[in-house]
């Protein structure tokens, strides 16, 4: 939830930095999609009879969740090309969410839940105008949880947006854990700019 707080601490402290860069987000409320898979990951939470209203004790935490929200998250995250060379069977598919189901029980019910709800009222787009420094916002288009078709950003000139094209190495909104992929679009940006002068 880095590039959401990228927006909001640039509209909170618009003179304390030199510039700003978010990375796979959009300024605008969560919404469509991304809104509907965030209820999804609370009712599973909420509904799991072991989290008794989050007040459980640690070594009884609730697990059932698990099994259907890491391989949403997996889905919405991750890439179809990706997730394809994971699992380019019926069994390995298979054998890729029990995997990632077993991988992901040392998750906390209440931390997972309180990382998709405290970011239920994100808006930053009534105070974008308050952004004053230079600012570059990387998407990826084979993103679901931002697809660039509805990014709403904005077209002021201290903004600039790159949009990195899907392709066989990409990872989706997870590109964000891979550099690689992004590194020369920051570099650009970065590279005129006065910084720290």
């Amino acid at each position: 939830m880095g590039g959401m707080q990228t927006w909001l601490w640039g509209e909170m402290f618009p003179n304390d930095m030199d510039c700003l860069v978010a990375i796979a987000s959009t300024p605008a409320a969560i919404s469509g999609r991304n809104m509907i898979w965030r209820e999804m990951i609370s009712h599973a939470i909420r509904s799991d009879p072991a989290w008794k209203n989050g007040d459980y004790p640690k070594d009884s935490a609730p697990k059932n969740w698990i099994n259907a929200v890491v391989p949403l998250s997996a889905i919405m995250t991750g890439s179809a090309e990706q997730l394809q060379k994971q699992g380019p069977t019926r069994a390995t598919a298979i054998d890729l969410v029990e995997n990632l189901e077993i991988s992901s029980e040392a998750y906390d019910a209440n931390d997972m839940l309180n990382a998709f709800e405290s970011s239920a009222d994100y808006d930053p787009a009534p105070n974008l105008h308050v952004i004053n420094k230079p600012m570059l916002t990387i998407n990826f288009a084979g993103d679901l949880t931002n697809p660039p078709q509805f990014l709403r950003l904005p077209t002021a000139s201290n903004y600039t947006s790159v949009i990195i094209p899907s392709g066989p190495d990409s990872y989706g909104h997870m590109n964000i854990a891979h550099p690689a992929v992004w590194a020369s679009a920051l570099g650009s940006f970065l590279q005129p700019l006065p910084l720290g002068r």
